[in-house]
Protein backbone atom coordinates (compact mmCIF):
# COMPACT_ATOMS: atom_id res chain seq x y z
CA UNK A 1 0.00 0.00 0.00
CA UNK A 2 1.30 3.78 -1.13
CA UNK A 3 1.55 6.13 1.34
CA UNK A 4 0.66 9.50 0.94
CA UNK A 5 3.65 11.85 1.01
CA UNK A 6 4.25 13.58 4.00
CA UNK A 7 2.82 17.19 4.47
CA UNK A 8 4.64 19.37 7.00
CA UNK A 9 2.29 21.45 8.97
CA UNK A 10 1.98 25.04 9.55
CA UNK A 11 3.23 27.07 11.82
CA UNK A 12 1.08 29.03 14.50
CA UNK A 13 -1.11 31.84 13.38
CA UNK A 14 -0.33 35.68 14.85
CA UNK A 15 -2.63 38.30 14.14
CA UNK A 16 -1.31 42.20 13.76
CA UNK A 17 -3.64 45.14 13.90
CA UNK A 18 -2.76 47.67 10.90
CA UNK A 19 -3.76 51.09 11.13
CA UNK A 20 -2.39 54.30 9.65
CA UNK A 21 1.17 53.62 11.21
CA UNK A 22 2.99 51.09 10.08
CA UNK A 23 2.55 47.99 13.34
CA UNK A 24 4.93 44.85 12.91
CA UNK A 25 4.88 41.48 14.68
CA UNK A 26 7.43 38.17 14.47
CA UNK A 27 6.28 35.31 13.08
CA UNK A 28 7.77 31.72 14.11
CA UNK A 29 10.18 30.22 11.45
CA UNK A 30 8.32 27.22 10.38
CA UNK A 31 8.66 27.06 6.57
CA UNK A 32 10.19 29.23 3.58
CA UNK A 33 6.68 30.63 3.00
CA UNK A 34 4.40 32.82 4.72
CA UNK A 35 0.68 32.94 3.86
CA UNK A 36 -0.63 36.29 4.63
CA UNK A 37 -4.80 37.26 4.96
CA UNK A 38 -6.27 40.60 5.08
CA UNK A 39 -9.59 40.15 7.25
CA UNK A 40 -9.83 43.56 7.24
CA UNK A 41 -12.18 45.66 4.98
CA UNK A 42 -9.12 47.91 3.57
CA UNK A 43 -6.34 47.23 1.54
CA UNK A 44 -2.85 46.85 3.61
CA UNK A 45 0.84 47.36 2.39
CA UNK A 46 3.27 44.78 3.91
CA UNK A 47 6.74 44.51 4.21
CA UNK A 48 8.73 41.29 5.44
CA UNK A 49 12.55 41.53 6.85
CA UNK A 50 14.82 41.19 9.52
CA UNK A 51 14.51 43.20 13.19
CA UNK A 52 12.85 46.19 12.95
CA UNK A 53 10.56 46.80 9.84
CA UNK A 54 8.27 49.28 8.83
CA UNK A 55 5.71 48.93 5.93
CA UNK A 56 5.13 52.21 3.77
CA UNK A 57 2.08 53.14 2.12
CA UNK A 58 1.90 52.87 -1.79
CA UNK A 59 5.86 51.52 -1.93
CA UNK A 60 5.62 47.58 -0.55
CA UNK A 61 3.24 45.06 -1.14
CA UNK A 62 -0.35 45.59 -1.46
CA UNK A 63 -3.22 43.14 -0.27
CA UNK A 64 -6.73 44.14 -1.03
CA UNK A 65 -8.98 43.02 1.60
CA UNK A 66 -10.07 39.65 2.15
CA UNK A 67 -7.59 38.35 0.42
CA UNK A 68 -4.71 35.62 1.05
CA UNK A 69 -1.27 35.97 -0.27
CA UNK A 70 1.90 33.73 -0.38
CA UNK A 71 5.47 35.20 -0.27
CA UNK A 72 8.80 33.33 -0.09
CA UNK A 73 10.86 34.48 2.71
CA UNK A 74 14.55 34.32 3.46
CA UNK A 75 15.25 32.11 6.35
CA UNK A 76 16.18 35.19 8.70
CA UNK A 77 13.37 37.01 7.63
CA UNK A 78 10.85 36.56 10.55
CA UNK A 79 8.80 39.81 10.96
CA UNK A 80 5.96 41.57 9.19
CA UNK A 81 4.58 44.71 9.03
CA UNK A 82 1.70 46.34 7.91
CA UNK A 83 0.33 50.02 7.37
CA UNK A 84 -3.04 51.19 5.84
CA UNK A 85 -4.32 54.17 4.38
CA UNK A 86 -4.94 57.07 6.90
CA UNK A 87 -8.06 56.41 8.67
CA UNK A 88 -8.29 52.90 7.64
CA UNK A 89 -8.04 49.61 9.32
CA UNK A 90 -7.52 46.01 8.79
CA UNK A 91 -6.59 42.50 10.58
CA UNK A 92 -3.96 40.28 9.20
CA UNK A 93 -3.14 37.21 9.96
CA UNK A 94 0.22 35.52 8.82
CA UNK A 95 0.80 31.60 8.98
CA UNK A 96 4.60 30.14 8.12
CA UNK A 97 4.24 27.25 6.23
CA UNK A 98 5.66 25.16 3.42
CA UNK A 99 2.92 26.29 0.84
CA UNK A 100 3.54 28.13 -2.70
Amino acid sequence: MDQAPFAPQPGQTDKMSATSTSSSITSNTVGPSLSIYNAGPHKVFVKIGTGAVTATKDVDYPIPPNAVIILSRPESAVTVAGVCDTGETATVYVTPGYGD
